[in-house]
């Protein structure tokens, strides 16, 4: 118990003195801020008395000078990166430290290279990725990189993890998914050195020249058809107007007449109806596409007094039938008596009602007319559209099976089989990306044909990491506007891809690391890619192992972890560098100051046990020397002769 307290207070009067110590010194600046190659300076004091000071430092360090309270640390051209100098003071036998927190910068400049990986135009809501080159920077953990679209800024990166000090190369990375809204939008990235307030004001900076971008992006909706009404004879205008990147190019969809003409300006579509006729009475369908899409916009052109004209009623007017199906048509005159016949594929039917139990005719053309007496013959047209759904819509890689590698140029094809009419055809391209379904492309076909054909869509791909395991589809879609219906959809099964790419090494361990006597660091490589790469270590040319190893200071220099697949070799280096440890020795060094202040304590303590309880005594209980009547002392015979009392005299 003894001895536990004892070690107690030893410690207890060793801390307070350390700290008195400690508490007396003082660095000015306490931080200093240096660009490398400049003259740096700091000046260390005490307020007490000491038996020296001195700097200790790889550079401008000054061993202990005696009878001083203050010490300059001065280097004229500062010339090393990392580096901590460290005042220390001793008095009354201790010694106690201060390190000056220094950080050594380099100036920025060189201009940051703005670039992407992506070549020629984007598409809309695609993901790219804008890359941001600062060379030589220094100290890294203080640089903050900033990201502009336009005058806005969209991001801000920091890179506290990267602890080297000298100049390193650093890349910020921006992810973007552009809309139409960017089109010709300019993104640029700005390099900021935070070195706080002691660093120079206003903090360096460069900035990267800017980056432009063209977004394409699928047409618009139509805009300006409007159903209209005239006369007979008048002049219809119908104009048909889309924004779409590339400019889109437009097609119309009606019954041919001769009176019928279309023009395009101004980056719309009109169609011209010169002198209205009954025949012209109907939908007019628009379409516009460009390479990513297709939009279309119908209108109702009524011919008023066409009636009047030929008073021939359809009933249904406008027909949409799958090829093989049942059709009727009912052909009447209104207000009128009339003799109705139908001609077909160059055949009469002499009766007012055409239709087959299976329509096998892809150009049939039915036209009622009407013999009207007193008036001259009329004829009307069934706007009628026989179609056919794929026999089967496929996706796979163009001349390419299996595993596909990032980066590379790969095609996407959807084929759909023997559909008709192609004019009414688009083949939309999708993908699940994370969970979540995204339209790739669109696309339309200008075949005029009425006939099955077989058609196919190209979507190029060039694949990242990222897109391993996403699933491609393809939509065959069919649209009719007189159908007043949703639009036939055939689709294909789903194609996942699987994207080798090369192995990343993560960042598990620094650039530089020191490793102390006696004691080993365990290096940790790991590595990401597709397939899963081999991580090897090697030394001096020597192959190490795989996985992770253990370094000690008797095998300092250069270990390189490389990551290897298929794909490629990526390799990243840690440089192993010898740090004495002094902390044993300070240890050892308190440890025997604890040993002999406790030596002393023990020793002062007994002595005071000894001089606190000699002269001390006690008549309690006294008996006389049966000897010579003396009080024993402290168990020892007193010299002094002690007389025998009676009550009486005590009393008295």
């Amino acid at each position: 118990m003894f001895a536990e307290t004892s070690l107690r207070l030893s410690l207890l009067l060793l801390a307070v003195r350390v700290a008195d110590a400690t508490c007396s010194l003082k660095i000015s600046p306490s931080r200093l801020v240096v660009r490398f190659g400049d003259p740096a300076s700091a000046n260390c004091s005490t307020n007490m008395g000491s038996e020296g000071m001195g700097w200790e430092s790889p550079v401008g360090g000054q061993g202990i000078t005696e009878g001083v309270q203050w010490l300059t640390w001065r280097v004229r051209k500062l010339e090393k990166w990392d580096i901590q100098p460290m005042c220390f003071l001793s008095t009354d036998g201790n010694q106690c430290h201060e390190v000056l927190i220094l950080t050594v910068y380099k100036d920025l400049d060189s201009i940051p290279d703005l670039w992407t990986n992506h070549t020629g135009p984007m598409v809309e809501d695609g993901r790219y990725h804008l890359f941001c080159d600062i060379e030589s920077v220094a100290p890294a953990e203080d640089l903050v990189v900033k990201w502009y679209k336009g005058d806005t800024v969209v991001k801000e990166e920091t890179f506290e993890k990267i602890l080297e000090k000298s100049p390193v190369n650093v890349t910020s990375t921006l992810v973007i998914r552009p809309d139409r809204d960017d089109d010709g939008r300019r993104y640029r990235c700005e390099a900021e050195l935070h070195l706080g307030e002691e660093g120079p004001q206003p903090p360096p900076r460069v900035e990267s020249h800017p980056l432009g971008i063209t977004v394409h992006y699928p047409p618009s909706a139509v805009t300006g058809l409007e159903d209209t009404h005239v006369d007979v004879g008048s002049t219809v205008v119908l104009k048909c107007s889309a924004s779409g990147n590339p400019p889109p190019q437009y097609r119309w969809s009606y019954h041919r007449a001769a009176n019928v003409e279309v023009k395009e300006q101004g980056g719309a579509s009109r169609l011209y109806l010169n002198g209205a006729l009954g025949e012209n009475t109907g939908t007019y369908i628009c379409f516009v596409q460009n390479e990513l899409g297709q939009v279309s916009g119908s209108a109702r052109v009524t011919v008023n007094g066409a009636e009047a004209a030929c008073p021939l009623e359809l009933e249904p007017s406008e027909l949409v039938v799958e090829y093989g199906k049942a059709v009727s048509v009912t052909c009447w005159a209104r207000g009128a008596h009339a003799e109705i016949s139908w001609r077909v594929s160059g055949r009469r039917i002499p009766h007012g009602t055409w239709g087959s139990d299976a329509l096998r005719d892809w150009d049939v053309r039915p036209e009622c007319v009407g013999d009207f007496e007193g008036l001259d013959p009329c004829t009307k047209y069934l706007d009628i559209t026989v179609y056919k759904k794929p026999d089967a819509v496929t996706i796979g890689l163009v001349s390419h099976s299996g595993p596909v590698v990032a980066g590379k140029k790969y095609q996407l094809q959807c084929t759909v089989e023997n559909v008709a009419p192609v004019q009414n055809l688009t083949v939309k391209w999708y993908r699940e990306e994370d969970g979540a379904t995204r339209a790739m492309k669109n696309e339309t076909f200008s075949d005029s044909s009425r006939m099955p054909t077989s058609v196919s869509s190209i979507l190029e791909l060039i694949p990242s990491r990222n897109d391993n395991g996403c699933t491609y589809w393809c939509v065959a879609e069919q649209a009719f506007a007189s159908m007043r219906k949703d639009p036939i959809e055939t689709r294909s099964d789903l194609l996942s891809i699987v994207v080798h790419y090369a192995p990343i090494i993560k960042d598990s361990f620094p650039t530089k690391m020191p490793v102390f006597r006696d004691y080993a660091e365990l290096l940790f490589c790991e590595a990401e890619g597709n397939p899963e790469p081999e991580v090897i270590w090697t030394f001096s040319n020597k192959s190490l192992g795989v996985g992770n190893i253990t370094v000690t200071s008797e095998n300092v220099g250069v270990y390189t972890c490389t990551a290897k697949n298929i794909v490629a070799t990526t390799t990243k280096e840690v440089h192993i560098i010898f740090k004495e440890d002094y902390l044993p020795l300070i240890a050892g060094f308190v440890a025997v100051i604890v040993v002999v202040i406790s030596v002393i304590f023990v020793f002062i303590y007994s002595i005071y046990y000894k001089n606190t309880k000699m002269g001390h005594y006690s008549l309690k209980n006294a008996k006389p020397n049966t000897q010579n009547g003396n009080v024993a002392q402290n168990g020892q015979d007193s010299g002094f002769p002690m007389k025998k009392l009676s009550q009486q005299n005590i009393l008295a």
